[in-house]
């Protein structure tokens, strides 16, 4: 008998009297329901009764079919209600994902006893290939990791593992799949690469828009991801896979591949340059073509993602500074329009903070954990302020990454800008002759770290970089600043920062 299975409004659902295989291939025989949260709580139940099918090859094989079919209709209908999710992540959206997962886990568990079967009957042919069973086992597998990502949750242990061997036995059985009813052309191996890439590109630095808008690349630009042999290579896009660690992909120039192990490599190279193509042919607006890519690539933070991948698959970055362990609270604050005020009336009293505790820090950043406070819209991507307890100060970063395991914790990674800033306003010349003044940040320079000023800017602040613009700076006395852009150092769906240069000085 299968255990009841929870909706996400708590409505529990049991299994139907004398649930079997007749019971299983009548539902299969109607309709999905409208309400997927609904479908999804079904689609459990009724693989309860494809488990205890095992012994009976065949008619496991064909239900297991028909199930799958239906669960990947199922699951992209609930992705949506999981972009967006304000961390750390609620109950109802954690539900739907662990729902999910359970799902997915489940049906490549009795993915593996189908595949099993395929590859060892003679006699008779297999209601589906094992080819494209595997294809299957590592689609879900991938749907797993996104699903993880979007919410900002680690991998599962034991995940990277498998999908690797699913990888592997594929591979030992030669040729290619592709599985046109998802209206994907991927064979094995770009599902697979683009699978691993998603995964090395760092994506607890995406925002959950951000991931989708990766995926998308992915499944648009996989069969540009290059096998390769590494026996004599090396360059700065190349990775490399060992089947045995349960890790995706390592760049060659932050780790050297084991001398022992039997790896499997590949080179980003024609991808990056797949991508600065793209990218110059967006900053230029010179599309002759329809494009490729979706129009998220056509906004700042598309952009700004774009150049991110460029660095994160062709010049992977080694750490610059060791980590030192801490443990010592901060007050936050967060979001430009907050930290605004904060540094033009020099208090809390008119925002909102919250209290975290510094995890680790180095020269140029820091690890936060939530302690207590609302959190608000804080994002990847974010400007923040942080003080200590006895710091006169507050210091300004950017928010580096974002992990929510789940409704309790949430931790941050900061990347340091400037150990002190200015609440100013920059005046945007307007089309109709007008003045617009926009409030932003002057950041000064940071010896080591950062030779240059910096402005933080709304996001799409920026239509002309060529132009020159007008800088307010009040502190004693009325400062005006006559300033262009040199140099778009952050570009995403919260803020531009910048670096500029002075045109001229005006009293």
């Amino acid at each position: 008998m299968t255990e009841p299975c929870a909706t996400q409004d708590n409505h529990t659902i049991s299994a139907p009297e004398g649930a079997d295989k007749d019971a299983l291939r009548a539902w299969l025989d109607t309709p999905p329901s409208a309400n997927a949260a609904y479908e999804l709580s079904l689609l459990q139940i009724h693989l309860g009764t494809i488990q205890s099918l095992r012994e009976k090859a065949a008619e496991h094989a064909a239900l297991l079919d028909r199930l799958y079919s239906r669960a990947i209709l199922v699951i992209p209908r609930l992705i949506p209600g999981l972009i967006g999710v304000p961390l750390p992540i609620h109950r109802k959206p954690l539900q739907t994902v662990r729902s999910i997962h359970k799902l997915l886990d489940d049906i490549v568990e009795e993915l593996s006893i189908s595949i099993d079967h395929a590859t060892r009957q003679t006699e008779t042919r297999p209601p589906v290939p094992a080819r494209q069973l595997l294809w299957r086992q590592i689609f879900a597998l991938s749907q797993h990791l996104f699903i993880s990502y979007l919410t900002a949750s680690p991998a599962k242990r034991g995940i990277w593992l498998r999908l690797h061997h699913s990888f592997s036995r594929a591979h030992n059985l030669g040729g290619e799949v592709s599985c046109p009813t998802q209206g994907r052309e991927q064979n094995l191996q770009s599902l697979y690469l683009s699978t691993i890439l998603l995964g090395c590109a760092q994506p607890a630095t995406f925002n959950s828009y951000e991931i989708d808008f990766v995926a998308a690349c992915l499944r648009s630009f996989s069969y540009d991801i290059e096998s390769i042999n590494l026996i004599g290579l090396k360059t700065e896009a190349t990775f490399w896979i060992d089947p045995e660690r349960d890790e995706p992909a390592v760049a060659c120039s932050r780790k050297p591949p084991p001398t022992k192990s039997m790896v499997f490599s590949f080179s980003c190279n024609k991808l990056v340059s797949l991508i600065k193509f793209k990218l110059s042919t967006l900053e230029s607006g010179k599309l002759t073509q329809k494009p490729t890519l979706p129009a998220f690539a056509e906004t700042p933070a598309g952009l700004g993602v774009l150049r991110r991948l460029i660095k994160y698959w062709g010049h992977p970055a080694k750490r610059r500074f060791p980590r030192r362990n801490q443990s010592y609270r901060v007050t936050l604050c967060s979001g430009l329009e907050t930290l605004w005020h904060l540094f033009r009336d020099g208090s809390t009293k008119s925002v909102e903070t919250s209290n975290w505790m510094v995890v680790n820090e180095s020269p140029d950043g820091y690890a936060l954990m939530h302690v207590s406070g609302t959190t608000g819209t804080l994002s990847v991507g974010d400007i923040v302020a942080i003080k200590t307890d006895s710091g006169e100060s507050w210091q300004t970063s950017i928010v580096r990454w974002a992990i929510s395991e789940n409704q309790e914790h949430f931790e941050i990674g900061l990347q340091l800008l400037a150990t002190h800033a200015m609440a100013a306003q920059l005046i945007l010349p307007r089309k109709n002759g007008q003045m617009k003044p926009s409030p932003v940040l002057l950041l000064p320079q940071v010896p080591v770290l950062r030779p240059d000023e910096f402005l933080v800017v709304p996001s799409g602040t920026l239509e002309n970089q060529d132009e020159t613009f007008v800088l307010l700076v009040e502190k004693e006395n009325l400062s005006i600043r006559e300033i262009r852009s040199v140099h778009i150092n952050e570009q995403n769906s919260r803020i531009e920062v910048f670096s500029f240069r002075p045109e001229t000085l005006q009293v």
